[in-house]
């Protein structure tokens, strides 16, 4: 079955915001394997963690090259839809879920990172109608 995956750039420029994710590259190294990310426990722990705190995530990809019409392969990445805000109270709960007091992953291999608004912007031309024709 098909996966339609959103880009994390799209995903901020629709929020209006800086948008927080999770990456599993380090854990998943040069794997050649494009599912092994299925297989990771510690992407299953933290859905489960996400579905108990009642914190919507969403599937999504880092921005894809506009010189070539093949997107990234999908390594698990996910979009955690919570604004970063460390006074929020569901951000705090994620940021003490996931980092140590010094901002180091608690789990190997994983990053919780944020995209920044201003970063997701720079893409915004990609939104007009007409731009993956453009590439044709």
């Amino acid at each position: 079955m098909v996966m339609l995956v959103d880009y994390l750039d799209a995903i901020a420029r629709r929020k209006k915001r800086d948008v927080l994710y999770v990456d599993f590259g380090l854990a998943l190294g040069s794997c050649p394997d494009r599912s092994a990310w299925k297989m990771l426990p510690a992407r299953t722990q933290l859905i489960e963690w996400f579905c108990e705190q009642e914190i919507e995530l969403e599937i999504a990809v880092f921005v894809a090259n506009d010189e070539i019409l093949i997107t990234p392969p999908y390594r698990g990445e996910f979009y955690i839809d919570i604004p970063y805000d460390k006074d929020d109270p569901k951000c705090q709960l994620v940021l003490q879920h996931m980092e140590t007091n010094d901002g180091f992953s608690k789990l190997h291999g994983v990053r919780l990172c944020l995209l920044e608004l201003s970063v997701a912007e720079k893409y915004a031309y990609r939104d007009l109608p007409g731009f993956l024709e453009s590439l044709l």
